[in-house]
């Protein structure tokens, strides 16, 4: 089976530390505390008697994973249990003599349930917990010192080869049998499903009619269907997911029926790490893990990553909230506009051209030299890349010019037809109506002004994205948001420390690189209230920003906010002192507020604004 075929069914082979991640959580510590309480149990009568009750209820929990692939993680599940079970085997061993009967080993296979598709990986699953429970049972023999019968088979594994989105779970497992649910669904971004597939058909069948169900990873299917099953039972869920469920827009569309419908409670999770497994050829993802249930815990685990591929740092937390972050359960939604009186902001102008109109510095010193009379409607043209990397790049901008420019160049003439053609030729309807006005960019965002710019895509590691502004004789491309009558102020405040745990927090992620977005980023973003002297800092230390890249003509922003470069020159130095002065702004102490305070801050005033200022 192919590598894709493997991960369309689930099928990952996960690797043990990745899994432990999830069931330790979950259930292992709960246990591994209650059995290490038993041990120091001082009377011996009492000691065995707890023994044998934490063994009873070893055999007594059930599982379910229902997306379990090849099995990985039952396997790992029923191996944690029975090494539990081994365990209190050895301290009744250790404390005196004992006739062991027939019924040593309590914990079965057949406590272990998985729903999966694929029927190869279904054989796979069962095939792995008989070998598991063989092993197992050879440790088990060591430690009560006689031979055990295996085979013929006595117990068997509860796996079911079926569409686990299209049925009820509860016919196969009762809700008051099963304990915990868990395991890694299979990760399908939203955007790697195509409109009218199955997986997308899935989605809005378990959804139903909510708004923008369409941007939803396939993995939310899951928790949807967790969250009906578990409802009035104690069963606790634990899941990996693409960490795009806790990102952007997808977070106020999933949460807020898990959070509000179904009165769900994140109990434990795991910050953005690197998911790993041991398959040759491995791949690699960014995922996040969630552990949740309608049992609210008291002491709720968070572990935190310095980056994705470190070791994880354990936070006890009164709350998780949807972003993974300890504060509460608020969440943004999309705005059309921004919440606070602060100028629009938009998408650069999208060409929709087949690549007619771009042009490369040395297309254009060809076409020049040819038509010199061209200049006039040749302009720099910078996206994403062109503004971080510093490449060139120009277009043919022909909006509001006269059409005699036109009508004299048979080059204007061969490219626009070709434009027409291109679009013509699209697939898309709405490029093919953008045909009938062949000479112009598809859509015109240009604001014949001079604006700010902020990359749609910009690197994680950098502390802050790079942001400038833009004469108004530059045409931006839509892989850039524009802020037409920005002033420093703004530029000011969007290049702080403040706003960017603000885009850490809500913003998607393509990957782990930033996704800004006007709707879900700027427009929600609260700005501070602030009067003319205050401005007057934030303008101070807003233009030093840009005094000290203009050092560095030759330099690239990519290279200037390097993490490591960025500490050679003047100009983290230079952020630090605007980030200060924001800081105050908005009341926050710059020594003694963390992150997570900012932002815990940062969303009760945004909750305000939304409501109107009321509480």
């Amino acid at each position: 089976m192919n590598p894709a075929t493997r991960r369309s069914g689930g099928m990952h082979y996960t690797s043990i530390t990745n899994i432990h991640k999830l069931i330790e959580p979950l259930f292992l510590d709960g246990l591994k505390a209650e059995l290490q309480g038993i041990k120091e149990e001082k009377t011996a009568n009492a000691k065995k008697r707890r023994l044998q009750n934490f063994q009873d209820k070893l055999s007594k929990l059930v599982f379910l994973d229902p997306a379990c692939g090849s099995g990985n993680f039952l396997t790992e599940t029923y191996i944690a249990l029975r090494r539990l079970e081994n365990e209190v085997l050895k301290l009744i061993r250790d404390d005196g003599q004992i006739t062991w009967d027939s019924d040593i080993i309590k914990v079965s296979i057949g406590q272990f349930y998985g729903l999966e598709i694929n029927d190869f990986a279904v054989t796979v699953a069962k095939t792995a917990l008989w070998i598991a429970e063989s092993q197992m049972m050879k440790e088990t023999e060591e430690i009560v010192n006689m031979n055990l019968d295996f085979l013929p088979l006595k117990s068997y594994p509860n796996i079911t080869e079926c569409n686990a989105l299209r049925i009820d779970w509860a016919d196969l497992v009762p809700r008051h049998r099963l304990s915990y649910i868990l395991g890694n669904p299979p990760f399908v971004g939203a955007r790697m499903m195509a409109q009218g597939s199955q997986q997308k058909r899935e989605i809005e069948d378990i959804f139903g009619n909510i708004n923008d169900v369409q941007d939803l990873d396939y993995v939310t299917c899951w928790y949807k269907k967790a969250a009906q099953y578990i409802q009035n039972t104690q069963i606790e869920v634990g899941f990996v997911s693409t960490n795009s469920i806790c990102q952007g827009s997808q977070v106020p569309i999933l949460w807020n029926v898990l959070l509000n419908e179904y009165h769900l409670h994140i109990n434990f999770a795991h910050q953005t790490f690197k998911w790993s497994n041991e398959a040759k050829g491995k791949a690699a993802v960014n995922c996040v893990i969630i552990g949740f249930g309608v049992h609210n815990r008291e002491r709720k685990k968070l572990y935190s990553y310095p980056n994705i591929q470190a070791e994880p740092i354990e936070n006890i937390v009164e709350n998780i909230s949807p972003y993974l972050l300890a504060g509460s359960n608020s969440f943004v939604t999309a705005q059309k506009i921004p919440i606070c009186d602060v100028p629009e902001m938009k998408f650069g102008s999208q060409p929709r051209d087949g690549g007619f109109f771009i042009l490369t510095p040395e297309e254009r010193d060809e076409i020049l030299s040819k038509e010199p009379i061209l200049e006039k409607v040749i302009k720099p043209f910078v996206g994403a890349d062109e503004f971080i990397k510093g490449k060139t790049r120009y277009c043919i901008w022909l909006h509001n010019e006269p059409l005699d420019i036109i009508k004299n160049s048979k080059i204007l003439k061969e490219r626009i037809s070709a434009v027409e053609k291109f679009r013509l030729n699209s697939t898309a309807k709405t490029t093919n109506a953008y045909s009938k006005v062949p000479a112009i960019f598809a859509q015109i965002a240009h604001p014949y002004t001079d604006y700010l710019i902020i990359p749609s895509v910009s690197s994680e590691r950098r502390r802050y994205i790079p942001i400038g502004f833009m004469d108004k004789n530059t045409i931006a491309s839509n892989a850039v948001q524009i802020v037409p009558n920005a002033t420093l102020y703004h530029f000011g405040i969007l290049t702080s420390n403040v706003h960017m745990a603000w885009v850490r927090t809500v913003c998607g992620r393509l990957e782990m690189r930033y996704r800004y977005s006007k709707e879900i980023v700027y427009n929600t973003f609260p700005w501070p209230d602030v009067d003319e002297k205050q401005k007057a800092v934030i303008n101070s230390a807003a233009q030093a920003i840009l005094d000290e890249r203009a050092r560095y003509p030759e330099t690239s922003l990519a290279d200037l906010y390097d993490p490591i470069l960025i500490k050679t020159t003047g100009l983290l130095k230079i952020h630090h002192v605007l980030d200060t002065a924001v800081m105050k702004l908005y009341g926050f102490s710059v020594k003694e507020t963390s992150e997570a305070q900012c932002v815990a801050a940062l969303m009760e005033k945004y909750r305000k604004l939304i409501n109107g200022g009321k509480n």
